[in-house]
């Protein structure tokens, strides 16, 4: 199977399936947390830091433009955005009868499998290769709150072809059809061409940055970068109890609506 996708092997919309047809068929399995990770202060076992989530939650569920996909990403490599983007889910699937999907969108990258303990194959890369169906994909996750995941996949050398695709979009508008909440974890802004393909298609970015790691030069760059009505806010992670007053290791900081 070569890398690049050939037009001749186009498919046509109806190809994809359809809303209702393929969510109950989704593989329901529970995660097996590696130890010494690091995940879930939602679940309250870090009540600063799960407050700090749900005041996240708040500001997306209460925003004007009722974001709906949300892409979270950082300036740089290793600046926490795979743990935020997974408990920012699980925050949000606290709410009852909420469903949520989280889509693992860093295919050169990839992490959330790994610190689910699940399988990261097949995933979106094979679903945007039209090798496997979402049904087959995607995982029902069960927690507390239960949550859904689309890992990334088999690695490939051709990411960019693959988001420059149709099939992206076309995924992407079926996704959001059936989930109330879709979380996508990018890679970081302006390293690669992935993240601005990713951006056309969400509703708002949250940019994830450590203080004691993100190059600030870097950090306003990215910033300037994202288009001014899709940044949601950015959330400060790792932060000491000095830098925010005793609020947690994580801190929803900075916040601008694009009506302000």
């Amino acid at each position: 199977m070569p890398d690049l996708i050939e037009p001749s092997t186009d498919r046509e919309l109806g190809d994809l399936p359809q809303k209702g047809s393929w969510k109950q068929r989704v593989r329901s399995t529970a995660a097996v947390i590696p130890v010494g990770s690091v995940v879930y202060p939602f679940d309250n076992r870090d009540r600063r830091a799960a407050e700090q989530y749900r005041i996240a939650r708040t500001k997306i569920l209460h925003h004007p433009d009722t974001p709906r996909m949300v892409a979270v990403t950082s300036p740089q490599t290793r600046d926490g955005k795979s743990v935020t983007a997974l408990n920012l889910a699980g925050a949000l699937a606290l709410k009852d009868n909420h469903s949520v999907l989280l889509v693992d969108a860093d295919l050169r990258r990839s992490s959330l499998a790994g610190l689910l303990g699940l399988p990261s194959f097949p995933g979106l890369e094979e679903v945007l290769r039209g090798q496997c169906s979402l049904a087959d994909a995607v995982l029902r996750v069960d927690l507390t709150p239960v949550i859904y995941l689309l890992p990334a996949g088999g690695r490939t050398r051709q990411p960019v072809e693959l988001f420059d695709s149709v099939y992206w979009p076309r995924i992407c508008a079926q996704i959001r059809s059936e989930f109330d909440h879709v979380v996508i974890d990018t890679t970081p802004i302006g390293v690669v061409a992935d993240y601005e393909l990713i951006e056309r298609v969400v509703d708002g970015v949250i940019v994830v940055v450590r203080p004691d790691h993100t190059d600030r030069t870097v950090c306003l760059a990215a910033l300037q970068s994202i288009s001014r009505d899709k940044l949601l806010g950015v959330i400060t992670n790792c932060v000491p109890e000095r830098f925010n007053g005793g609020t947690g290791y994580h801190a929803y900081d900075y916040y601008r609506s694009p009506h302000d």
